[in-house]
């Protein structure tokens, strides 16, 4: 039995909360709503395409790959080709590569990762009215090394680097 007692939506996600019998007693749980996302990673001749830009939630600006949300309705391979142009002016053509969940014990969307081999620069952006950033070309080997010095912390992006890696060792997929 699920019973559904609150519902708030705060724009970017929405907090359920929610009555449910599990080993036989009821206790009450929440589940936080989100859309699904996708990282992209993208390689312009052969470097890494990566950003920098201020999250809020850390407070600070961080190292990430590109990535965004899945607008509604729109497919996963799309929304990596919008979101790279989007905040790059980078463009190239997906292939899926994964799906992971963020948080399952509280979070019901899915993170995707796109692969998009090959680029070219349109030279021309199209960021949010909040977004402020910048792109950076890198080799692989440097953003690895950004992880191990603690530059690029995002942990999902950090996964999907990790799913790349065994994709490129035939290990994945």
């Amino acid at each position: 039995m699920k019973k559904l007692i609150a519902q708030h939506d705060y724009h970017i996600f929405k907090i359920k909360t929610l009555e449910m019998m599990v080993n036989g007693e009821k206790g009450i749980f929440y589940q936080i709503v989100q859309p699904d996302w996708v990282n992209i990673i993208a390689f312009h001749k052969g470097q890494l395409i990566v950003e920098k830009q201020y999250r809020i939630g850390c407070d600070k600006e961080i190292l990430e790959l590109p990535a965004g949300i899945i607008e509604h309705g729109e497919e996963i391979i799309a929304a990596a080709e919008r979101e790279l142009l989007e905040e790059t002016g980078y463009k190239g053509h997906g292939q899926l590569l994964s799906e992971m969940l963020p948080n399952p014990a509280v979070q019901t969307n899915r993170c995707h990762t796109v692969l998009i081999q090959e680029t070219i620069d349109t030279g021309q952006t199209q960021m949010d009215s909040f977004e402020v950033i910048s792109t950076e070309l890198m080799p692989l080997s440097e953003a690895e090394a950004a992880i191990i010095n603690g530059q690029f912390q995002n942990a999902l992006h950090i996964a999907s680097l990790y799913q790349f890696h065994l994709y490129q060792k035939n290990l994945f997929l």
